[in-house]
């Protein structure tokens, strides 16, 4: 008998620290848009960081990207995204001087960013107002899909941003 209640004592022990670990928020991972024109990628990390990119195609064919990067806190259904810095990525043979890129970082991305929100299973909606209605041509609004860009159809064979974190591609 004092086995039987050693036992469970300690089951229960086990299934009460089990619950007590540190819990992923469903927001921590590289989401990307749909194809479009410019699709977006954004990258939210467990540390309260994000960076996100504006993928182009230049008129040679390749690719390059920028974006904001900095940090971001969430509520139940608004994130708020403080830009500190940018980013900037782009196929070897694509040139695009850093003036302009600061240009348009700058004319495209505020400081400071509130989005409405919500997720369902490996979709991310973000929005640019409290009543949740899209509105296009927006940074960092829109539907994401959970995972890297090469995870999508529209991208496959292809990783612009082989930078992104093992934590995140897994």
């Amino acid at each position: 008998m004092k086995r039987i209640i050693t036992a469970a004592a300690l089951l229960g022990l086990v299934l009460l620290l089990s619950g007590c670990g540190d819990q992923k928020s469903p927001l921590e991972n590289v989401w990307h848009e749909d194809f479009s024109d410019t699709p977006q990628v954004v990258e939210l990390r467990n540390t309260g960081t994000f960076r996100a990119h504006q993928i182009h195609k230049a008129d040679n064919g390749l690719y390059y990207a920028y974006g904001p990067s900095g940090t971001y806190g969430d509520t139940e259904e608004q994130l708020i995204f403080a830009c500190s810095g940018s980013n900037y990525s782009a196929d070897d043979d694509v040139e695009i001087e850093a003036q302009t890129i600061a240009q348009k970082l700058k004319e495209q991305y505020p400081s400071r960013m509130e989005r409405y929100y919500r997720v369902e299973g490996d979709i991310l909606w973000l929005y640019d107002n409290p009543d949740k209605r899209e509105t296009p041509d927006v940074p960092l609004t829109g539907k994401f899909h959970r995972g890297t860009p090469k995870e999508c159809s529209d991208f496959k064979g292809k990783d612009y941003f082989g930078y992104y974190s093992e934590s995140v591609k897994n």
